[in-house]
């Protein structure tokens, strides 16, 4: 199974914290982090040309008109990224027209679609990584998380840390070495 070989996770991730139980559906920020359009991994990119049927018909939009160009990134899974697209409604052409969420979520969760059809960058939210390292989304100053998101929401002792809440996600994705550089 394709992997993203991360070797470093800063001591700083142990503290941060992630979701509350609710996860992303849960929070009250109007999907800010969708409004960017993201990296989509050339996995992804495969799954969702194998299931565009149910794609075009939920985004109304065809995958042609979905993507701008390849990265020639090779941290991604399939060893490329292509960037999604930005639609009309100001979302990310995958943003479910219908409301919260991403079409490529609910494909997973109730299309018998594989996970593996949403990116590697929306799954890990709000962890992120470049060349190796394991990142807090805002922390490399590139990529800003919006205030409102629950995600970066600290005072809330009793939620886990984004790690803890990110890691199904995470193992499914990433793979480490041993030992692991912290």
């Amino acid at each position: 199974m394709n992997k993203i070989y991360i070797h470093t996770i800063p001591q700083q991730l142990n503290t941060r914290k992630g979701f509350s139980s609710r996860g992303c559906m849960g929070t009250s920020c109007e999907d800010s982090c969708c409004r960017f359009g993201c990296d989509v991994d050339r996995e992804s990119y495969d799954l969702m040309h194998l299931h565009r049927l149910q794609l075009e018909k939920l985004t109304e939009t065809s995958l042609e008109e979905s993507f701008e160009s390849w990265s020639g990134d090779t941290e991604y899974l399939g060893s490329d990224s292509i960037r999604s697209r930005v639609g009309a409604s100001g979302y990310c052409v995958f943003h479910n027209p219908l409301g919260k969420g991403c079409v490529l979520y609910m494909l997973a969760r109730t299309g018998g679609v594989s996970k593996r059809i949403v990116p590697s960058i929306c799954r890990l939210f709000p962890l992120t990584w470049q060349r190796g390292v394991l990142f807090f989304s805002g922390e490399r100053g590139e990529d800003v998380i919006p205030e409102n998101c629950d995600c970066c929401l600290l005072a809330e002792d009793q939620r886990k840390t984004a790690l803890e809440t990110q890691a199904e996600e995470f193992f499914d994705i990433c793979a480490l070495p041993e030992p692991l550089a912290t």
